[in-house]
């Protein structure tokens, strides 16, 4: 039997760790979110969890090692973004490394560079070329019109009838 530096056995390490299944997900996500939205109502609990999704056989899963640790912990998404942002990183590390591709090491390497924002495009700012239009009076906009208008012949259609 192994024990590690905690005094913890590797199996009771093991039983620490909750794999959820999908419905547990579901239901897990519907309290949290429910929950944030109400008004305040305390600390959370598994029975306020029951009562808000509706859903007792979170009173059996509560039974399962892990599970209640789990479930009651709202950071849980924040947590696992860093834990795959990290191992991420280290993918990107690896292929830096070891690609066999000088093009892939140097993708990874832009993608790593894009990440600490070392590297960035300059980007070009947009000018609008009716900007002005938008603070004028009607009076400036009709005038700014004939200004650019083609002129129209005697006879045309904008000439009035008398």
């Amino acid at each position: 039997m192994k024990v590690t530096k905690t005094g913890k056995t590797l199996e009771a390490i093991a039983d620490d760790v909750f794999i959820p299944k999908a419905r547990q997900r579901r239901i897990k996500a519907k309290f949290w979110a429910s929950w944030r939205e109400g008004p305040s109502k305390g600390e959370p609990t598994l029975s306020a969890a029951i009562e808000v999704t509706k859903c007792s056989t979170i009173e059996t899963w509560a039974q399962e090692p892990g599970f209640t640790n789990w479930f009651m912990n709202d950071q849980d998404h924040q947590q696992r973004l860093e834990y795959l942002f990290d191992m991420g990183l280290d993918m990107l590390e690896d292929t830096m490394q070891t690609a066999e591709k000088a093009a892939d090491r140097l993708k990874a390497f832009e993608y790593v560079a894009k990440l600490a924002h070392k590297l960035t495009k300059q980007e070009t700012e947009i000018k609008y070329l009716d900007k002005e239009i938008q603070t004028m009076s009607e009076a400036e906009i009709e005038k700014l019109i004939k200004k650019h208008s083609a002129p129209t012949l005697p006879g045309g259609s904008d000439e009035k009838e008398e």
